[in-house]
């Protein structure tokens, strides 16, 4: 689910990015094509795609993350923290929504409105080798851990509390507790 939270916004939304290969946008060769929104209660800012023509452009098998090194966009990705995030949003979009089993009407009705028949075999291809290939990147920069809360050794307590800190190892399917 999207969070209000404006950096996890922006890693969800860079997530989509890469899950579609979108190539003329920031972290993806070409650093432009960001709408920006600055909410005018808190001044957040929250970023929206534009201007995707050129998705399913880069190679299913193409990084994650793009090419990082060409935009300030990487000093945000990269904190620790919001690469989790990132790999997180890769993984919930991929179980949720960036599949062929969710897309198929929409790969069935553009096929349908262009007249192109090739165009469901490209795009069921294009989605199921890049699920596979960013899967399979996952498993390599983010191995799975189970998870489990450390604090008390794990067992029960009890706190008077109302607020309690606990800590424990979580995989990045672990958003929030």
């Amino acid at each position: 689910a999207l969070s209000h939270q404006p950096i996890d916004q922006w890693m969800r939304t860079m997530a989509m990015i890469s899950l579609a290969g979108v190539a003329d946008v920031y972290n993806m060769n070409l650093p432009h094509n960001l709408q920006l929104y600055v909410h005018p209660e808190d001044n957040k800012v929250l970023v929206f795609p534009w201007d995707n023509d050129h998705a399913f452009y880069h190679l299913s098998t193409s990084p994650l993350l793009g090419s990082l090194a060409t935009t300030n966009l990487s000093k945000i990705i990269d904190l620790p923290h919001n690469r989790r995030m990132f790999y997180g949003h890769l993984l919930d979009l991929i179980n949720t929504s960036y599949n062929t089993t969710v897309l198929a009407p929409f790969i069935e009705n553009y096929t349908r409105l262009t007249k192109f028949e090739t165009l469901e075999t490209f795009f069921n291809n294009y989605i199921n080798n890049r699920v596979d290939f960013v899967l399979s990147e996952l498993d390599n920069v983010a191995p799975q851990i189970p998870f489990e809360i450390t604090t008390n050794n794990g067992e029960d307590f009890e706190a008077s509390n109302t607020i309690v800190t606990i800590e424990g190892d979580g995989w990045i399917d672990v958003h929030e507790i």
